[in-house]
């Protein structure tokens, strides 16, 4: 994805007052962009910037948010973690949140049995406001029964990644959701569930977050119960409705977010429907999941876009290729997304995500990604290492004739005699 878009829009009636929301999306027709924000002005002649990342705020203040990729290997380990940096984006100063690379204990001799492995998420569910929930658990194998499981559920608020008590936040509603649902469990437990959880201010304050239709819908990783039963948790889902203070960032059962200031909503195709004019479109946005919305004062500061840092890209590309053939793909995988963070939409970083991921299986990951790295190519040998790259998807989908294309065109651009052997294999394929 390119750093920056923006987009021409409709001229609309001016709006009585400024008004201005930024509109966190999870695109799903940018395979090179986990999370874009729309800056939206639905004052005047509505506007919009699209910037890569997620952002969080409230009046004057707003924080840039983005989750980063990383990875590890060592002989016989394998490792994936994953980071929520906060910026600012006056400054540019960064500040992690949430999780990070970490350093893992090595086996000891004998004690290995199996590959040890590590995997770090953190999975964006929702924002609200100044507010944003995440899934940050981590999950590790170490052989036979041995195997740890964090689940880390949590919601935390700006200016410093200060994590919000759900009780407190969600209130009553919240509280009585939980309870109801953890009786209804306890019906069904022919011993009365002694060890179940327990719904207290302390076991509900921690928790994540995510809309659903004009509802909020939390998840909930209860500390209670056997290790064998589900590692020593009850997850639990419940649904109850927005909280006074949070009326603005939940839709309503139309899909507008209110903000007093104006209203807006986005359809299933990315298109931006102002309130005033809900007839025709003010804008067109990246297609994907709404995670949330933010109203700031129009004079808050800008959204900033990061410089790109291609010695870092470079340093990053170079982890991920020295372990290829040695790490799993997933942790080649990791590297490789540190890596795309330090330069978004880099056609050779990108070329070499899709590779990973069509010797992993993952056949329409592979398409999209080498197709985004088309897009942005400009070097003609980097052009047809794509396009071979492509073929070879085609020919794993039995797409005999849209590989001979694919393998003529990659070797007109970069003359190879791997590309040239494999063309007259398929030639020969298709003679009848």
């Amino acid at each position: 994805m390119r750093p920056l878009v923006i987009l021409c829009l409709a001229a609309a009636p001016a709006a009585a007052s400024p008004c201005r929301a930024l509109i966190n999306l999870a695109p799903t027709d940018a395979p090179d962009a986990r999370h874009v924000v729309a800056d939206v002005r639905l004052d005047g002649t509505p506007s919009a910037r699209v910037v890569p990342g997620l952002a969080i705020g409230k009046g004057k203040a707003i924080t840039q948010l983005r989750v980063v990729r990383d990875g590890g290997y060592a002989p016989g380990m394998d490792a994936r973690f994953a980071a929520l940096v906060a910026m600012d984006p006056v400054t540019g100063t960064e500040t992690k949140w949430l999780g990070g690379r970490q350093e893992l204990e090595r086996p000891m001799p004998g004690e290995q049995g199996a590959a040890w492995n590590f995997d770090g998420s953190m999975e964006v569910a929702g924002i609200f406001g100044d507010a944003v929930s995440v899934n940050a658990s981590t999950y590790g194998y170490t052989g036979g029964a041995h195997d740890f499981d964090d689940r880390s559920l949590v919601t935390v608020r700006a200016p410093k990644g200060e994590a919000v008590n759900l009780a407190t936040w969600l209130g009553a509603d919240f509280r009585a959701a939980v309870s109801v649902a953890i009786e209804t469990e306890r019906a069904t437990r022919e011993d009365g569930w002694p060890d179940g959880p327990q719904a207290t201010d302390k076991s509900l304050g921690a928790g994540m977050v995510s809309l659903k239709g004009n509802q909020l819908a939390v998840d909930l990783a209860i500390d209670c119960c056997s290790w064998a039963e589900n590692h020593g948790y009850h997850d639990l889902t419940v649904t109850v409705p927005a909280p006074g203070e949070a009326r603005g960032l939940v839709p309503d059962d139309q899909g507008w977010f209110e903000g007093g200031c104006g209203a807006f909503r986005v359809d299933t195709d990315g298109r931006l429907f102002v309130k005033r004019d809900a007839e025709q479109p003010a804008a067109v946005l990246p297609r994907g999941r709404v995670l949330g919305v933010a109203w700031v004062d129009a004079d808050a500061p800008a959204l900033r876009v990061r410089k790109p840092d291609e010695a870092a890209r470079k340093a990053g590309l170079a982890r991920a290729r020295a372990v290829v053939g040695k790490a799993e793909w997933a942790t080649v995988a990791a590297l490789l997304e540190g890596a795309l963070d330090a330069v978004p939409g880099h056609p050779e970083t990108l070329g070499e995500l899709g590779f990973v991921a069509f010797k992993a299986g993952r056949l329409a990951d592979a398409e999209a990604l080498t197709r985004a790295a088309l897009e942005g190519v400009t070097d003609a040998a980097l052009d047809g290492r794509l396009r071979f790259n492509l073929a070879l998807v085609a020919l794993a989908r039995g797409q005999l004739l849209r590989a001979r294309r694919l393998l003529a065109s990659s070797l007109a651009r970069r003359p190879d005699p791997t590309v040239k052997k494999r063309l007259a294999e398929v030639e020969a394929r298709l003679v009848p």
